[in-house]
């Protein structure tokens, strides 16, 4: 390894840090086929970060220290060690306290042609920093261990966040967000990767442009879209929406309403505590442990639901174009049926309960169509259930 102070002309090109800033150092040296200036240094602590840079990967530590400390380095494996010096400077690095407030910034000075360097900023910082703000042009950002909240911005790399106590931002135009502990609302965007998000607190809006989402816990309600990719959810506390262009869509546990709609893909749901909206252009439905109304449609896959007889039951629509439908219902719900195959021929209607009528038209000179009506208890909210090409079964529930 070869190694040599840098100048201190070329370190004011570089790095500039306020009056009082504390210890910094610099040095030069060879790391296998790149030369390498790295920079240390120590600032004041403050309670709130800004990181701005034309490129670079930037990692936040929170940690129990008063003081902000930070190691960066820039690489290139462009010529010798006069040529890495030259490139070193072209990319100018200021480390300043203003108020209350750590500054970082990287600006790329030299000719576009030229810009052959890499560069990493790691910061370690007080744990109970108040605002976290990371910008990198090109690059990925970790944030994690931070009492208050975190903003990562990244044009070109992925994002991960964990242990953050406050809300949450991230956007990347071309990478993936994964996201741990959130003590508070989390919005999570990019253009081109998968997201996953393992416990929210707070509200979670997440949406990518071509990427899977999958969820682990969440408290307070979430909105999840994607352009390409399936969409896993394990709980959710309050209303759930979620909708792809093109993936299946399984989720667990919903205190709240749900809405699920996806272009191409199944849809699994495990229970709901409010009114269920869920919708696929050709896949299967599955609705367990339902107490509200239910409106539900698929082009092409079965349907089955299973309705617990609990909370507010309102009209519900199950139908699918080529499929069958089963239902479980509570044996003590109040319910009245209206179903209906429309190609009858060679399908039929099975229910455990004798309030029910089944009939059947045509058939002489058309297809035959299969009815079933009637009113269970007494009857209530209506129930329709339509298929086009399949079986009906209206069973009696265990619960």
């Amino acid at each position: 390894m070869l190694a040599s102070a840098v100048a201190g002309s070329a370190w004011a090109q570089t790095l500039h840090t306020d009056v009082g800033s504390g210890n910094i150092d610099s040095r030069i040296y060879k790391d296998g086929d790149k030369w390498v200036e790295e920079m240390t240094g120590s600032l004041p602590g403050a309670r709130n970060l800004k990181v701005v840079t034309d490129m670079g990967s930037v990692t936040v530590v929170g940690a129990n220290q008063p003081n902000v400390t930070f190691v960066i380095r820039k690489r290139t494996h462009k010529g010798g060690e006069q040529t890495a010096r030259k490139l070193f400077q072209a990319f100018a690095i200021n480390v300043v306290r203003k108020a209350d407030t750590v500054y970082v910034e990287g600006e790329w000075q030299g000719p576009q042609k030229m810009r052959s360097v890499s560069t990493d900023f790691t910061l370690t910082v007080p744990r109970e920093l108040t605002i976290g703000k990371v910008e990198t042009s090109g690059g990925s950002v970790d944030m994690r261990n931070l009492a208050g909240q975190a903003f990562a911005a990244t044009a070109g790399g992925s994002i991960t966040l964990d242990q953050i106590g406050g809300a949450v931002r991230a956007e990347t135009s071309g990478g993936s967000i994964d996201v741990g502990a959130v003590g508070g609302d989390a919005g999570l965007s990019t253009s081109g990767g998968s997201i996953a998000a393992r416990d929210i607190k707070g509200r979670l809006l997440a949406e990518t442009a071509g990427g899977s989402i999958e969820v682990g816990t969440v408290g307070n309600g979430a909105v999840l879209n994607t352009a390409g990719g399936s969409i896993q959810v394990s709980r959710c506390d309050k209303d759930l929406h979620a909708e792809t262009a093109g993936g299946s869509i399984q989720v667990g546990k919903v205190n709240g309403g749900v809405v699920l709609v996806t272009a191409g893909g199944g849809i699994h749901l495990e229970s709901a505590t409010g009114p269920v909206r869920a919708e696929t252009a050709g896949g299967g439905l599955k609705l367990l442990n339902l107490t509200q109304g239910v409106r539900a449609e698929t082009a092409g896959g079965p349907i089955f639901a299973e309705f617990l007889g609990r909370g507010k039951f309102t009209d519900s629509h199950l139908e699918t174009q080529a499929g069958d439908i089963i239902v479980y219902l509570a044996p003590a719900m109040g319910v009245t049926v209206r179903g209906v195959v429309d190609l009858g021929d060679g399908h039929w209607v099975k229910s455990d309960f004798s309030e029910l009528r089944v009939t059947t038209e045509g058939g002489n000179w058309g297809p035959k169509q299969i009815f079933v009506e009637g009113s269970i208890n007494g009857g209530g909210p209506v129930l329709k259930l339509h298929t086009t090409n399949g079986n009906i079964e209206i069973r009696r529930g265990k619960k």
